[in-house]
C-alpha cells in the first residue's frame, strides 16, 4: 500500500501503539495532502517547488510495453513502462556534477554544489549517503526526503496509483536507463532507513513497490531482503503474502536476464529457478506456513484443527526441503543464535542429529558439481539471510520445530516423496545474478566513519545545502575550464602556452578571454569593457595594426 510509504506517519503509528495500521490511520491525512506519499515537505524548503520538465527540471513519460518491445515484461503480458526524462538544463547540471564535483570526493564541495543546485537529485542523494556515513542521520534523512519529493513531484499521477494494478507486472521501469537509476537507488535507501529505525511496514511497502518496477531483473536485489521485512512485521497478512507470492510462481529467477528471450525456452527453464529454490525464500516460506498454522490453532472447532494440521504438514515439508537443499544453513542459524550444539538435553540432542544430518543431506547436495560463480553467489545470499533472519528463528518453539524436522531428515533414508521430488541436487545457476551483491548493503545499520572524521563536519558549510533556496546567489563557481573535466584542463594548458607565446597573454595581444557568468554583476560589467573579452555569438575585434 503506497500509504505506508510515509516513514514519519508509520513511526507515529508505532509510537502511539497502533503498529501496522499506518495506512488506515492516515487515510484522511492522505486525502488532504494527496501527492506527498513520502511525507510532507519540510518547512525549511519554503514554498518552492521543483521545476517541471519544460522549466528545466524533471518529468516522466509512459508508454505501453509488451514482451516483444521490452525485456521488463514477461511473455504474454503488457504493462505501462514509465521513464524519467531530463530537460536540457538538467542534463547540463548532471554533466557538471559528474565532471567537476563527483571526481573530487569532497563532501564540502558536494554541499556547496547542492546549495547552488538544490534540485539535482544525484547530488542530493550522494550527500545524504555521505552524511549517513558521518553519523549525521537527521540531515541525511532530510536530503533523502527531498530527493524522493523531487521525483514524486515529477512523476505522473498514475505511477504511484496501485489501485489500477491487476498484476505485479502492470507497471514497469527499466533500470538500464540512466535517468531512472537514481530513483531506484533513492527507494533502496528509504528501505534501508526504514529498517534501521525498526519500521518494517514501510520497508516492506517500499521494497514491494521497488520490486514491481522491474521484477524480471531485480536490479537492487530486493528479493534478498524483502522476505525478512514481511516476517519481521509479525502480521498474518504479510505471512500470507509470502505464501501467495511463492505459490503463485509469478517471479522466476533467471541466470542472465539480459539474454533471456520474451518466450520461455527449455534453456531458460534449466538455468532458472523459482522463489522457493532460493535459500532465503525457501526457509522464509516454511516459517510463514508455520506461523499461519499457529494462528489457525485459535479455532477450537474440528474444521479449524484439520486446517491447522494441513498447514503444519505443509510447513514441515517446506522446511525439510530447505534443510536438504542447503545443509549449511542449519549450522549457521544455530551458531548465530548461540545454540550450543555440543551438549544434549531431554528435548534436543543436537550432536547426534547434526552428525547424521550432514551425512545424509550433504550426500544429496553435491557442491562439487556446482558452478563456482553460483556457489559464491549462494554463499552471499546465505550470509545475508543469516545476518538478518537469525532473530526470527531464536524462540524456543521455532527451535523445537527446527530440531524435529532436522531429526526427521537425519533419520529418513529416502526422505518423504514430496520432499525428494522437489529437492535440488546442485546450486541453481540462476543465483549467479547476485554474485556481485555486497552483503553490507543489507545490514540494519550504516557503517560510519571513525569519530575523528565525524568531527570534521562543519555545520556552517552543510547548512546552505539543507536550506532549499534556489534564488540565492551561487556559492560554488565553475568557470569554463571546470565544466568539461580533463578535456577543459588540457585546453587551459594549451591556452596558457599560447599566452606565453604572445607575450604573457596580457592585454590585446593575448587570446580572447571568456567571462564567467557566475561572477558578481558589477565585475561582469567592468570585465565586459575590456577589449580582450568575448561574448558568445560576437566575433572579437581584430588586433590593432602595428
Amino acid at each position: 500500500d503506497t500509504r505506508d510509504f510515509d516513514l514519519d506517519a508509520s513511526l507515529r503509528s508505532m509510537m502511539s501503539g497502533r503498529a501496522g495500521t499506518a495506512a488506515s490511520t492516515t487515510r484522511a491525512t492522505r486525502t488532504h495532502r494527496r501527492g506527498h506519499l513520502f511525507g510532507r515537505p519540510l518547512e525549511a524548503w519554503g514554498q518552492h517547488k521543483p521545476p517541471t520538465l519544460m522549466g528545466g527540471g524533471l518529468g516522466m513519460t509512459a508508454t505501453v510495453a509488451t514482451s516483444s518491445s521490452s525485456d521488463n515484461v514477461s511473455s504474454g503480458n503488457q504493462a505501462q513502462e514509465y521513464r524519467i526524462e531530463w530537460s536540457d538544463s538538467y542534463k547540463g547540471m548532471v554533466r557538471m556534477y559528474e565532471q567537476s564535483v563527483a571526481r573530487t570526493h569532497d563532501y564540502y564541495t558536494l554541499a556547496l554544489f547542492l546549495a547552488d543546485y538544490p534540485y539535482c537529485t544525484e547530488a542530493c542523494l550522494q550527500l545524504s549517503i555521505a552524511l549517513f556515513q558521518l553519523d549525521r542521520r537527521e540531515w541525511a534523512m532530510d536530503l533523502l526526503k527531498r530527493t524522493l519529493w523531487i521525483y514524486e513531484t515529477a512523476s505522473l499521477s498514475s505511477f504511484f496509483d496501485c489501485r489500477t494494478s491487476s498484476s505485479i507486472t502492470s507497471r514497469t521501469m527499466s533500470f538500464s536507463h540512466e535517468e531512472n537509476k537514481c530513483f531506484f537507488q533513492a527507494l533502496f535507501r528509504l528501505v534501508q532507513c526504514s529498517s534501521m529505525v525498526g519500521c518494517n511496514v514501510t520497508a516492506l511497502a517500499v521494497s514491494r513497490f521497488l520490486l514491481s518496477l522491474d521484477s524480471i531483473h531485480d536490479p537492487m536485489a530486493t528479493l534478498l531482503i524483502m522476505d525478512y521485512y514481511a516476517l519481521a512485521t509479525q502480521q498474518n497478512e504479510h505471512d500470507q503474502f509470502i505464501v501467495d507470492l511463492v505459490e503463485s510462481k509469478t517471479i522466476r529467477i533467471r541466470k542472465d536476464t539480459d539474454s533471456v528471450s520474451p518466450i520461455n525456452t527449455d534453456e531458460d527453464d534449466r538455468l532458472g529457478c523459482d522463489l522457493v529454490d532460493m535459500p532465503n525464500w525457501g526457509f522464509s516460506y516454511a516459517l510463514a506456513l508455520y506461523r499461519l498454522s499457529l494462528s489457525l490453532g485459535n479455532n477450537a472447532d474440528e474444521e479449524g484443527e484439520q486446517q491447522q494440521q494441513m498447514m503444519r504438514q505443509r510447513a514441515d515439508e517446506a522446511l525439510q526441503r530447505g534443510l536438504v537443499s542447503y545443509p549449511s544453513m542449519l549450522q549457521l542459524l544455530l551458531e548465530k543464535n548461540g545454540v550450543d550444539t555440543r551438549v544434549r538435553s531431554f528435548q534436543m540432542d543436537w550432536p547426534t542429529v547434526l552428525q547424521d544430518y550432514f551425512t545424509r543431506a550433504g550426500s544429496a547436495f553435491d557442491l562439487g558439481h556446482a558452478n563456482t560463480v553460483a556457489k559464491g553467489a549462494c554463499d552471499r545470499v546465505i550470509r545475508i539471510f543469516i545476518q538478518r533472519h537469525f532473530k526470527l528463528w531464536q524462540s524456543d518453539p521455532v527451535l523445537q520445530w527446527l530440531y524435529s524436522n532436522a531429526l526427521f531428515v537425519s533419520q529418513t533414508e529416502g526422505r518423504s516423496a514430496s520432499v525428494a521430488t522437489t529437492t535440488m541436487s546442485v546450486v541453481p545457476r540462476a543465483l549467479e545474478r547476485y554474485a556481485n551483491v555486497d552483503p553490507s548493503d543489507f545490514l540494519e545499520f550504516v557503517a560510519a566513519l571513525p569519530p575523528d572524521a565525524e568531527n570534521m563536519v562543519d555545520p556552517a558549510l552543510v547548512a546552505p545545502a539543507l536550506a532549499l533556496d534556489p534564488r540565492r546567489r551561487r556559492m560554488l563557481r565553475f568557470g569554463p575550464n571546470h565544466q568539461n573535466g580533463q578535456a577543459m584542463e588540457q585546453q587551459q594548458e594549451e591556452e596558457q602556452r599560447r599566452r606565453m607565446m604572445h607575450g604573457g597573454g596580457i592585454g590585446p595581444t593575448g587570446p580572447p578571454t571568456a567571462i564567467d557568468p557566475d561572477l558578481p554583476l558589477m565585475e561582469i560589467f567592468w570585465r565586459s569593457l575590456l577589449p580582450w573579452t568575448t561574448v558568445d555569438g560576437i566575433q572579437p575585434p581584430p588586433p590593432p595594426q602595428r
